[in-house]
């Protein structure tokens, strides 16, 4: 006869075990879903489905041309990183020092507002700005004070 102690002991082990089968088949089922979801589907909308921001990012990017050069005023960190991933091969800067900005309290210390002949001297033909009243693009030109759309 087998002690009750060790009967329990295996008990326990087969319901370890059944949970962990279980569990990997939970675990499982989340890519499985994620997969079916995109399944049959074109870039941009799968892109849409997994990263609403990245698709917009996209579309906006394609509006400049491959070798513009964008300054980004008042730039989130969020939103920096990501337009400069979704927007390459073009250059998108948040600075003439080329201080770093890596933290929300370092962004929220930002403070470099170009004149219009130093973007033109450094190469940069649109400002970008995302602030709360939305999306805003200057073209680069003589005459551009961005001092006025402050924050």
């Amino acid at each position: 006869m087998i002690p009750k102690a060790k009967r329990m002991l295996a008990g326990l082990v087969l319901l370890a075990l059944l949970m962990q089968i279980s569990l990997f088949f939970v675990g499982i089922m989340d890519p499985y879903t994620r997969g079916m979801s995109l399944w049959g589907k074109n870039l941009e909308e799968r892109r849409g489905i997994v990263c609403a921001a990245g698709r917009a990012l996209t579309h906006l990017a394609d509006q400049f041309p491959q070798d513009a050069g964008i300054y980004l005023i008042y730039p989130q960190g969020f939103l920096h990183m990501n337009t400069v991933y979704y927007f390459y091969p073009r250059n998108v800067s948040v600075t003439m020092t080329n201080a770093r900005y890596n933290t929300d309290e370092e962004y929220a210390q930002w403070h470099e507002i170009p004149s219009w002949q130093w973007l033109q001297t450094n190469r940069f033909s649109y400002v970008l700005s995302f602030q709360k009243d939305g999306l805003r693009v200057w073209p680069v030109q003589p005459g551009l004070i961005l001092e006025q759309h402050a924050n």
